[in-house]
């Protein structure tokens, strides 16, 4: 399925197999969330993980005819942009960054607050009314950055595990307003970000 978000909370995707198709002949349906979806994670523990922005969420199944959306047990949601899977979905909430984990309960998800020893950087950000435009995963740094509109990033190094994560500053002396990893002709991880010109 191709899925797309709409604003007023509308989740779309094609029929199954057809990502051009959007007839609900061919399968295609529409899932009122009730929140702004404000970003997909879809290699996670075989479900497609929705972040809202006061809500997240997990979808299971392979159609509509089986369909089941999953509340997470936590209130928070993910801000816009910020939804990345390194090892396990990440994003941040204005409590910061979190981490969604899959419990030994099948089908049971537990979230966790990341950026603890950060949380006044965080907290200054907020009241100064600044606020994050891209984030992205660097997969051969076991990394997630993710960048504000007063030019600044933060880089949170995961090869210690979630329980340990290392946090360190990045300015690129502009604002990154997204940001895309993939790879070159030569398998080697190439990571692009755009700015305003």
């Amino acid at each position: 399925h191709l899925f797309f978000a709409f604003p007023g909370g509308s989740l779309q995707h094609s029929g199954t197999g057809t990502p051009y198709n959007w007839t609900v002949i061919s399968g295609a349906a529409e899932l009122g969330l009730g929140d702004e979806v404000t970003g997909f994670a879809d290699d996670y523990a075989g479900i497609l993980v929705v972040a809202c922005r006061n809500k997240t969420a997990a979808l299971y199944g392979t159609s509509g005819d089986d369909w089941d959306f999953v509340k997470f047990p936590t209130d928070a949601g993910g801000i816009n942009w910020t939804l990345q899977t390194v090892g396990q979905p990440l994003y941040y909430d204005d409590t910061g960054l979190r981490s969604i984990a899959a419990t030994q309960v099948y089908g049971d998800f537990a979230a966790a607050t990341l950026s603890v020893n950060v949380k006044p950087l965080i907290d200054k950000k907020r009241k100064a009314d600044v606020f994050t435009t891209a984030s992205v995963r660097v997969k051969a740094k076991n990394q997630y950055r993710i960048f504000f509109d007063d030019n600044t990033g933060l880089i949170v190094d995961l090869s210690k595990g979630f329980k340990k994560p290392e946090f360190g500053p990045i300015n690129f002396g502009m604002v990154v307003r997204c940001a895309y990893s993939s790879e070159d002709a030569d398998g080697s991880e190439v990571v692009l970000f755009g700015s305003d010109d």
